[in-house]
Formats: C-alpha cells, sequence, structure tokens
C-alpha cells in the first residue's frame, strides 16, 4: 500500500485492525506508520494520528512486528504525544506504551496519569502503568487514588477506572518474582506467625468470586484449619493462627486479618481503635519491635490521609504512615449500612514462595491462584460426580499455553502426578516465557516429560493420545474478534474427540461463555458436558466447562 491508501484506510471503521489484517507487505507498511507516529510524515487528518497508533497496539501482538515497531519508535516523540492536546492520542500512547512494555517510558507515564484529567484516558494510562510493572509503575500505581464521582454521569467512568487500578495491580504484583512484591516495604521484619495469644485467630483468605468453594476445599484437603466459619462471595473465613498450613494453600490470592468493625464514617472516626488493634496485630506477627511502616488503603482518595495521620498518631509511635515504603497495609471499607468502618490488616512480611516458578507473564496470563483454584474446582466436580476427572501417569496438555500456568498447576496437585505435559501456542513470546517458568519449577516437574511446541491448535495431530485438555482460551481483545472466536473455538471443539483418550476431559476457561456451551451442544455425540461455572478474575467475568469424551 502506498501512503495515501494507509491514511485512508486507518480512518476507515475497524482501519487499523483490516490494516494489520489485509496488508501483504507488512514490514514495508507499517514503516509507513512509524513516520506517521514519529511525525516525519506530516498528519493533516484529525484522527491519524490516534489511529496509527491504533494500528502499531494491534501490530506489536505479533512478534515479528513488535521487534520492528520498538526499533522504530521515537521514544521522545511518544513522550511529545502522552501530553497531547487530544484525548484519544494521549489515551492510544499509554496502551501503545504498555503493550510494547515500553519500560524506559514509565516516569513519562507516571506524570501523564497525575495531571490526567480525562475519564475517558485515565484507565488506559493506569493499564499501561501495570504491563511496565517496573517500581516507578507500582508505586505509582500504589498511591492512586481514585475520587467519588460529582454525579451519576461520572460514576461508570470512576468504576472503570477503579477496575483497571484493581487490575494494574493484580498484574504487578502477581508478575513480580518472588520476593519482589513490595520489595521496598518487606525487609527488616521477620514473620513469625500469628498465634492464638488473644483468643481465638480468625483469617480471611481471599479468592476471586466463583473460586470460594474450591478455595474451601483446598482448605479441607490440605487440613489446613479446623474450622471454616464462613464461605462468601470472593472469601473463606477460617478459625485457625495465620502459620505455614495456610500459607501453603494455592488457590488463595491474599490473607487478610479481621480487625472488627469501629463506630462513625467521617475518615477519622474509629481510626484510634483501629491504630490499637492493628499496634497489637503486628507485634505479635514479627520478632522485631516497632516502629512499623503501614499505608492505608480505603479504595477512595477522600478523607485516606487525615485518616491515616489520625491512625499513626493514636498508634503513639508504633505505626509509621509511609504509603511509599510500607511494610503492612490496613483497609478500612464503610459498612453497606453506612454504620461504622470494617477493618482489615494485611501483612507483606510473608514470605511467599507459593508461586515460584512464575518468573514470566504475559499480558493474558490467569493468575496463578486462579490456576490453582481452576485445578481444584476440577477435582471437587469430579468428586460430586462420583468419578476421578484427573488422574495419576496421564498426558496433559494445553493447545494455548501461554506462560504455562494451567501446565505447572496442573502438576502440582498432590498425588495426581502427570507422566507428561505438552504446551502448545502460537506466539514465540508466550513460549519463551513458559520455557522460562518450567525451567524453573524443573524440581517439581522430575520424572516427567514436557515439551514446548509452537503450532496452530487447528493443525495439531495427536490420536488419542491426551487425558486432559486444560485452556485459557483467547477471546475479545486478545485475537480480535468475536468472529475469530468462532472459528478458532469450532476447530477446537472439532479437535478435542480427536485428542483425547477414552473418558478423558477437557477444561476450558473463557470469556466467550456463551460461545463454549453452543459449542458443547453442538459436539453433544462425541463431548459430554460435565460442569459450567461462571467465575471473576480481573473484573471480567469468565466461565468455565468440563467436558468428557464419550
Amino acid at each position: 500500500m502506498n501512503a495515501d491508501e494507509i491514511r485512508k484506510l486507518l480512518l476507515e471503521p475497524n482501519g487499523p485492525e483490516r490494516f494489520v489484517r489485509e496488508s501483504k507487505e507488512l514490514k514495508e507498511d507499517l514503516t509507513k506508520v512509524l513516520d506517521l507516529v514519529s511525525g516525519i510524515s506530516v498528519i493533516e487528518e484529525k484522527g491519524l494520528e490516534a489511529a496509527a497508533l491504533a494500528c502499531l497496539i494491534r501490530a506489536g501482538k505479533q512478534t515479528a512486528a513488535n521487534r520492528q515497531i520498538r526499533n522504530g519508535l521515537d521514544k521522545d516523540r511518544l513522550r511529545e504525544m502522552l501530553d497531547s492536546p487530544e484525548p484519544k492520542v494521549r489515551k492510544n500512547c499509554a496502551r501503545l506504551v504498555g503493550t510494547l512494555q515500553l519500560t524506559e517510558l514509565d516516569e513519562a507515564v507516571v506524570n501523564a496519569l497525575e495531571k490526567e484529567q480525562s475519564f475517558m484516558v485515565r484507565p488506559s494510562m493506569v493499564l499501561s502503568l501495570g504491563a511496565l510493572g517496573t517500581t516507578a509503575a507500582k508505586r505509582a500505581l500504589e498511591a492512586h487514588r481514585i475520587p467519588q464521582p460529582d454525579d451519576d454521569s461520572q460514576r461508570k467512568h470512576l468504576e472503570e477506572e477503579a477496575e483497571a487500578l484493581r487490575k494494574a495491580l493484580e498484574n504487578v504484583r502477581a508478575h513480580a518474582e518472588p520476593g519482589e512484591e513490595g520489595e521496598e516495604a518487606k525487609p527488616s521484619l521477620t514473620f513469625t506467625g500469628l498465634k492464638n495469644r488473644h483468643g481465638k485467630v480468625r483469617v480471611e483468605l481471599r479468592t476471586e468470586r466463583g473460586f470460594e468453594e474450591a478455595l474451601a476445599g483446598e482448605i479441607r484437603m490440605r487440613r489446613a484449619a479446623e474450622r471454616i466459619v464462613s464461605v462468601r462471595p470472593g472469601c473463606v473465613l477460617v478459625e485457625e493462627p495465620l502459620e505455614d498450613a495456610l500459607l501453603r494453600v494455592r488457590s488463595c490470592k491474599e490473607w487478610l486479618i479481621p480487625m472488627g468493625v469501629y463506630g462513625g464514617t467521617s475518615g477519622e472516626d474509629g481510626a484510634i481503635e483501629i491504630a490499637r488493634r492493628a499496634s497489637e496485630i503486628v507485634q505479635d506477627m514479627h520478632k522485631e519491635a516497632p516502629p512499623y511502616r503501614f499505608r492505608l488503603e480505603t479504595g477512595t482518595r477522600e478523607g485516606t490521609a487525615a485518616m491515616a495521620r489520625k491512625i499513626m498518631e493514636a498508634s503513639g509511635g508504633t505505626l509509621i504512615n509511609s504509603p511509599g515504603n510500607y511494610q503492612v497495609e490496613i483497609r478500612v471499607r464503610k459498612q453497606a449500612d453506612g454504620k461504622g468502618l470494617r477493618a482489615w490488616l494485611k501483612t507483606f512480611t510473608i514470605k511467599d514462595e507459593r508461586f515460584f516458578y512464575r518468573k514470566q507473564a504475559i499480558s493474558a496470563s490467569i493468575h496463578p491462584a486462579g490456576a490453582a483454584g481452576l485445578m481444584q474446582m476440577v477435582l471437587q466436580a469430579g468428586k460430586e460426580l462420583g468419578t476421578e476427572l484427573c488422574r495419576e501417569g496421564g498426558v496433559i496438555m494445553d493447545p494455548c499455553c501461554g506462560s504455562g500456568t494451567l501446565l505447572m498447576e496442573r502438576a502440582m496437585l498432590p498425588r495426581k502426578k502427570p507422566a507428561a505435559m505438552l504446551g502448545v501456542d502460537i506466539s514465540e513470546i508466550a513460549l519463551k516465557a513458559a520455557e522460562t517458568n518450567i525451567q524453573a519449577g524443573k524440581d517439581v516437574l522430575k520424572g516427567m516429560k514436557v515439551k514446548l511446541v509452537k503450532g496452530d491448535l487447528k493443525e495439531l495431530r495427536l490420536q488419542g493420545q491426551i487425558s486432559e485438555v486444560y485452556a485459557n482460551l483467547p477471546f475479545g481483545n486478545r485475537v480480535g474478534s468475536h468472529k475469530e472466536n468462532r472459528v478458532l473455538y469450532r476447530s477446537l471443539f472439532d479437535q478435542l474427540p480427536i485428542w483425547l483418550r477414552e473418558e478423558g476431559i477437557a477444561v476450558l476457561y473463557s470469556m466467550e461463555g456463551k460461545l463454549l456451551t453452543e459449542e458443547a451442544k453442538r459436539c453433544k455425540d462425541t463431548l459430554q458436558l460435565l460442569h459450567v461455572h461462571r467465575v471473576e478474575a480481573g473484573g471480567l467475568e469468565p466461565t468455565v466447562i468440563i467436558l468428557k469424551k464419550k
């Protein structure tokens, strides 16, 4: 395509997507788009700059194009575009920085977010920082506060920003190497466990909504608690000291210590009681004497700073407000009825080595606790059906393996060790991440054959060799469109009866729940639908289905 043809196409509906799909000489055509972004070609048409950035975002998901774009971009020009008067340009520039993981621009995105006023743009900047995952990005995200809406017209936008912040923080924390999460916060305190020194200790184990029964099942399986007090959406409350048994539970995302409900809703009311209880718990859990550094997390900017000061003053020097360099977090939420504040304490001094293998991740990677929860869900479904779905000694396969998280978590199921595992992905970047993670987990995989293959699941030839298939399937903006998903999913369902051994199972996880169940019905003569379950992950609502070969 010549330059004029590219300009015209980019400005058409879905032009950036069509450019990547229809270009016959992508490398040569991308050079012309890079010229537009870098300012070498003069841009006169309104919207063309934003469209060119969108085009690079789309193309940047392909390995070869990613390298070309990274090498061809003028980083100073990107810094200028983060300050563009056009909101869509600022938004797409932030998205591109995150997609390409241009970590050298982290401070530029942080500065842009601090002064960004557009509701449309801020979520993209927040997600970009989450993708970059640098220390500067992490600090900015942890300090970022969502304002209260002035009216209903702002509410939806601010909820989107809050969800983006949650996902970004989850990304930078979950994808950090062991020992990295909270690395500025944790040194100098030795976690010794929370004992029953002040009566019965209760601990909340948090997970994504929909995984709580799986989490409770794992707690029982591991005998990690004598008593489960309650199972609520996204949470299992146990009466047990916070010690080794609970810290080994894999399908838990975080451990919180409930501190109670305190009077008042002004932000400062209840601070004295919270300070007393938090000081008591932090001293119980650690070998060292105070002071201890904390941050206050309220889910809003309003009143947070004043309340944090009040907690620090009320602690008598035991707690120091240090939101950029903390060891524990005090989390406070208003009660649903508006009567009082509920408070929890979270420590970042626990040495969490459960996901030691997770050295690398890609943007679409499932959280390892979610992957562990998925495995527990399969075990429980088998118990409910009176059959064993996960077996010792089988061949496990993930046809969209990404960074290999599902394979590793399947390998770690107690007393269910596979004989071999096969990971397949079309992306070289994903396979390199998977190779790194599998190498890190090699001690767990001893005696097991593990193979990673670059390929398209539509072309795999595996006649009756697979015992269990696990897949976190591409959806939406990860592959381009629902139409493309229909083709991919249909191919997968057609292949499953060929790949699977007799009585073999497939566990599929995707946002395209309706499409999954439609395909299951279409293949009812060869595949039996055993289980359908809706969960929540990172603000999305994926569906899990379990199928069995007839």
